[in-house]
């Protein structure tokens, strides 16, 4: 963990949540970060009327903090086929872009979530191997 504190601590960017330090103490770790006014985007887009162009822009701002870290060699690792290959590629930074606009448009609706996180895990993971693997 130190040592992936010691790269995030690196990453300077208008579009990236800066990143302090982290402090463990028993079996807790605490990060540090700096803090956003108003709260995190999806308590922003739950607490007000949002429009088209401000979706837009949040969205094309979030694209540039990746670019950033993708030019960094860094990427987020969240993606269907990381639950199945535990492979972590670009690729799978696309995917989460991409259900995070979705979200962003959704005024922070989760696709599916009317389903358990397991059912989503699961119908995902079965056409992502389907679809791609064979």
């Amino acid at each position: 963990m130190h040592k992936e504190a010691r790269l995030l601590r690196q990453y300077k960017h208008l579009n990236i949540v800066a990143f302090y330090g982290m402090v463990m103490e028993n079996d807790s770790v605490m990060i540090v970060m700096e803090m956003v006014p108003g709260g995190g985007l999806d308590h922003y887009l739950k607490s007000y009327t949002v429009s088209i162009p401000d979706k837009c822009s949040f969205s094309f701002d979030v694209s540039l903090g990746l670019y950033y870290l993708h030019n960094k060699r860094c990427m987020h690792r969240q993606a269907p086929e990381v639950v199945t290959t535990f492979l972590y590629t670009r690729e799978c930074d696309v995917y989460s872009y991409g259900i995070l606009v979705w979200e962003i448009f959704n005024n922070a609706k989760a696709p599916f979530e009317e389903f358990s996180n397991r059912t989503v895990r699961r119908r995902v993971s079965t056409i992502f191997i389907s679809s791609y693997l064979f």
